[in-house]
């Protein structure tokens, strides 16, 4: 008996093919070390670096050196990673994390923390985005139409101004309990004449569902228990309208 023989059509070929592309495979290798003890004394393990390892060789190099560039800012490109690493553990590196907040249909978001001290502590954290087909960084001109961004942005920064107004509310019901007359006075002065006057719009992370701004209002190390806290988070249904079609796709499929 003569077995038959299916044709795949075409169109459904293509489909799978497109499919696979878009859900390129990415994992992550991590380089882990221990602060140095003349920072921090409890012995664990808190960096944790990673290396991104996707089946394209090209691309992941390209990411790669995306992330090394960003968080080390090495003037000798001929060592690695571990080196990197090494040099800054001597200079008060005491914590780095990494966390993904979306990695399908070919679009790598995440962010990486760290925290270092010498006279002080303090922390930051960079923000990555990524199209795993080509490597190259997703900025706000790939994900909103041209001649949108303005418009949003100066939504995002009457949304930024009235969280800020809310929290100087707040905060002057506080007063003396929790906060002094002249703490408060530093404050004001600080959210009314910077943070309420601009809003930075490149540090970005993706999500399934959302697009979120981080600009946060930083106040001096003394200060820095009483710093606002507030989102900037937007639904991808919400900026339907203002949202390039083919990466809003990606992102929602």
């Amino acid at each position: 008996m003569k077995r038959e023989i299916k044709k795949i059509p075409f169109l459904l070929l293509f489909i799978c093919i497109t499919a696979s592309v878009f859900g390129q495979d990415v994992s992550f290798r991590e380089i882990r070390r221990k602060a140095k003890t003349t920072y921090i004394n409890n012995g664990d393990t808190t960096i944790i670096y990673p290396i991104i390892v996707t089946k394209n060789k090209q691309v992941e190099k390209i990411i790669n050196d995306a992330i090394r560039s960003s968080v080390f800012e090495p003037e000798d490109l001929k060592k690695n990673q571990g080196q990197d690493l090494n040099a800054a553990l001597e200079t008060g590196l005491i914590s780095l994390s990494y966390e993904v907040s979306f990695r399908r249909n070919g679009i790598l978001s995440m962010n990486i923390f760290m925290e270092g001290c010498g006279a002080y502590c303090s922390s930051y954290t960079k923000y990555f985005n990524f199209d795993l087909r080509t490597g190259k960084t997703i900025g706000l001109k790939d994900i909103f139409k041209a001649g949108r961004l303005d418009s949003f942005s100066a939504r995002v920064l009457e949304d930024k101004r009235k969280f800020l107004e809310a929290y100087l509310l707040e905060e002057e019901k506080n007063i003396p309990e929790i906060i002094d007359t002249s703490s408060f006075s530093i404050i004001k002065e600080k959210v009314t004449t910077d943070c309420m006057k601009t809003v930075e719009m490149e540090n970005f992370s993706l999500s399934k569902s959302a697009f979120e701004i981080t600009d946060p209002c930083e106040f001096p190390h003394i200060l820095r228990s009483q710093e606002p806290i507030y989102e900037l988070k937007y639904s991808y249904k919400d900026l339907e309208q203002v949202m390039n079609p083919a990466i809003r796709n990606r992102l929602m499929k």
